[in-house]
């Protein structure tokens, strides 16, 4: 009788030790993650023209009698493409030549805007020829173009300055040199044109001609380029 009560006693710790592997409680931790990926950004806005009042001339050009014959149009073309505060900004910028001569001076001044929040590299900044609708003589002058410019930052630093000269192409690309915009934040970029004379090819400002520019920005994120 003692072997019998010993044998259940020994069956009964047995079940208690499986019941206690059954009974073993468990948990578990879940750790969630938010990623927000930054966004690469940018646009151009028109912010005036340097022709005001009498023509500004260049090369030979004298304009002491105070004519005012030629006009510059600088204007916002597509819809807004982003928005840093209150400034909003466009694709691109379209620069309308009216009724120039040779030794006509203009410019105008535009705004390259970081609307992203990841930092970028200006590319290029080009001039691209728009015929004019309705116009006898649509023809690319860009040959008889000669440009200078101005470019600080929002803080007023400059970045390059490049004078007007009669051999001077548009080339603002590599005047910036992939220079780096934070995100929110803006270039000035102002813009000299000179009308000239003739051309390399020793042609001759054509008359009657009707040409527009659309200034177009491009840009990459600040890390993909050098």
């Amino acid at each position: 009788m003692k072997k019998i009560g010993l044998l259940v006693l020994a069956l009964v710790l047995a079940l208690g030790t499986i019941g206690v592997g059954y009974a073993k409680w468990t948990d578990t931790v879940t750790i969630n993650g938010t990623v927000n990926t930054g966004n690469v950004k940018i646009g151009i806005v028109d912010m005036g023209v340097v022709d005001t009042g009498a023509d500004p001339q260049c090369g030979v050009g004298v304009n002491s009698e105070g004519k005012d014959v030629a006009q510059t149009v600088s204007t916002n073309i597509n819809p807004i493409k982003c928005s840093i505060g209150t400034q909003d900004y466009f694709a691109s910028v379209q620069e309308d030549f009216i009724h120039v001569y040779p030794w006509y001076s203009s410019g105008f001044t535009v705004w390259l805007g970081n609307c992203g929040t990841v930092p970028v590299k200006v590319d290029n900044v080009a001039a691209y020829y728009v015929p004019v609708t309705g116009c006898a003589n649509p023809q690319d002058l860009i040959s008889w173009m000669s440009f200078g410019w101005k470019i600080v930052d929002e803080n007023g630093v400059v970045v390059a300055d490049h004078p007007l000269t009669d051999s001077t192409i548009f080339d603002l690309g590599a005047a910036l040199d992939h220079y780096q915009i934070g995100g929110g934040q803006h270039l000035v970029v102002t813009v000299y044109v000179c009308f000239n004379e003739e051309n390399a090819a020793s042609e001759t400002l054509p008359q009657n001609a009707c040409a527009s520019y659309n200034i177009v920005v491009t840009g990459s994120q600040w890390n993909e380029v050098p």
